[in-house]
């Protein structure tokens, strides 16, 4: 495309060639149209399509609609305008616009509705080859970041985890069917799962139900709140203070260490034109200079980078500033400020009046999570208490309206009660301990008292080393055969003894009777 004058006083619009899937625009008097190009794109279509374009633009409309006219290559405006300026550009895709958008929407539907699943999470990304060669095929060299790019989404790359942490998920079968065809995907596994045990598997569990649900700290700052429009460079002030788990105190990022407290400091974002120029400076993928976030004095160093507590994304357009995966459960408080449309030189001191604070877009900012709070609920059992009996029914221990639900004994004894899928330690049934099992005193229906023989009952916090607890099961009978039969002969020989002395003492009275008569 390119442009031509006719004697001066016609400015004229000239396609030379016609490409397929291509952007043809037009800035006139500042108002930018376009025309994007299919896939079998002639040279009329286009021209007819940048005339439709600026005939729509209700600003052009006004002054050149009644001049406009075309030929066969090229799009007379009939008034010389005060400024243009005309770009092409070429699509990276091969398809139509409206095949590429339907399949970027099924891609992302599909990723929805896998995220639907739960204890999974799915979202598009792109491809990060350390060879440096992106060719649309897995491969273990590669990483993937989540992005939103329709250049990466179009790519049809979909990265799930598992939220629970040791829990594994197989993928079967990966296509794409479109009518009749059907063309087989392929897929790859980055991080086998390994279930955990013990105390570590329990915190594990507990840490990434926390962060499914509260997610991550995430500020958004869409192009609007930020004042970029794609035409301007604005010079951008960010800091933030944050609690930090090592130093286990609240710290100023960037900042300096050297003072009490830390000096809070700036870094400055110099002539940013987009949301990527602004992610890159954050992510400090770009240098930049830091200032004082009291006065703008320029410093040369910081003891806080923050990329060590915060990431910067372009997602959809805006820019999103979320905490690190190790710092999911940390709130952070940020502060843009901006010039507006003018700019400083790097070298100079910011006079910080001059800034104006920039507040975060309160409709897409907060945690990603599922908009839940995360309660751990811990019941104490107070083991000082006297063994006594214990209440079961629900409504009188508070729990439900419902009198009656589950209950359950661990092997320590612990009695949990449920209730819509919550549980609850109600008591814990004690077991004791004695110097003297033979000296307890039955007492009927299987109980036993203590008595001086047996002495006092003893003991153990949480009923450590005393027994196993089995619920929902019946105990056979722990006693020594061997011991029992010895036992019963041993008494055996004492009852026929004694019978012995009964029969001889009858033997002599019957002897002694019998004389007197």
């Amino acid at each position: 495309m390119s442009l031509a004058n006719n004697a001066g006083t016609n400015d004229q619009i000239s396609i030379d060639t016609a490409e397929n899937n291509a952007k043809y625009e037009l800035t006139i008097d500042g108002e930018t149209v376009s025309y994007i190009s299919d896939e079998n794109a002639t040279v009329a279509e286009i021209v007819q399509g940048l005339a439709d374009a600026i005939s729509s633009n209700t600003a052009l409309n006004s002054t050149y609609g009644g001049t406009l006219s075309t030929t066969a290559s090229t799009v007379e405006l009939g008034i010389s305008p005060t400024s243009i300026t005309e770009a092409s550009y070429s699509s990276s895709l091969t398809i139509n616009a409206d095949i590429a958008a339907s399949r970027i929407a099924t891609y992302r539907g599909l990723a929805n509705t896998i995220s639907e699943i739960s204890g999974l999470r799915a979202y598009t990304v792109d491809e990060s080859d350390v060879t440096g060669t992106n060719n649309d095929v897995l491969q273990e060299t590669e990483s993937f970041n989540l992005s939103t790019r329709n250049l990466d989404m179009i790519k049809g790359m979909i990265q799930i985890e598992s939220l629970i942490p040791g829990e594994t998920f197989t993928i079967s079968e990966v296509g794409e069917s479109s009518g009749n065809n059907t063309v087989a995907g392929s897929y790859q596994t980055g991080t086998n799962a390994v279930q955990g045990s013990g105390i570590g598997a329990l915190q594990s569990a507990r840490d990434a139900l926390a962060k499914a649900i509260t997610g991550k700290q995430q500020d958004v700052y869409t192009p609007s709140d930020l004042g970029l429009n794609g035409n301007n460079s604005i010079d951008f002030t960010y800091g933030i203070t944050i609690y930090d788990k090592e130093l286990e105190k609240i710290i100023p990022v960037p900042g300096l260490s050297s003072t009490t407290p830390e000096t809070p400091l700036d870094i400055f974002i110099n002539n940013a034109s987009s949301i990527d120029d602004i992610v890159a400076a954050i992510n400090g993928t770009t240098a930049y200079d830091y200032k004082l976030s009291s006065d703008g004095t320029n410093q040369t160093a910081s003891s806080f980078n923050l990329s060590d507590y915060v990431v910067a994304k372009n997602i959809n357009g805006n820019l999103v500033i979320e905490t690190l995966n190790e710092n999911y459960d940390v709130e952070f408080s940020g502060s843009m400020k901006t010039k507006g449309d003018n700019t400083d030189t790097v070298g100079s001191n910011t006079t910080y009046i001059d800034y104006t604070p920039l507040d975060k877009n309160n409709d897409y900012s907060g945690r990603q999570g599922a908009g839940a709070e995360f309660i751990e609920l811990i019941n104490t059992i107070d083991q000082t208490t006297t063994q006594s009996s214990l209440q079961l029914k629900l409504d009188a221990l508070g729990i439900s309206d419902s009198a009656f639900g589950e209950f359950a004994v661990d092997s320590s004894g612990i009695i949990t009660m449920k209730q819509d899928g919550a549980e609850f330690a109600i008591g814990q049934i004690s077991v004791a301990l004695f110097n003297n099992n033979r000296g307890l005193e039955p007492s009927g229906d299987n109980l036993l008292r203590k008595t001086n023989e047996s002495g006092e009952p003893i003991y153990n916090l949480n009923n450590d080393k005393t027994a196993k607890i089995e619920g929902q099961t019946l105990e056979l009978s722990t006693a020594d055969l061997s011991e029992s039969l010895v036992n019963l002969m041993v008494f055996q020989r004492a009852f026929e003894a004694n019978a012995k002395s009964i029969t001889t003492s009858d033997e002599l009275l019957n002897t002694l009777i019998n004389l007197k008569r």
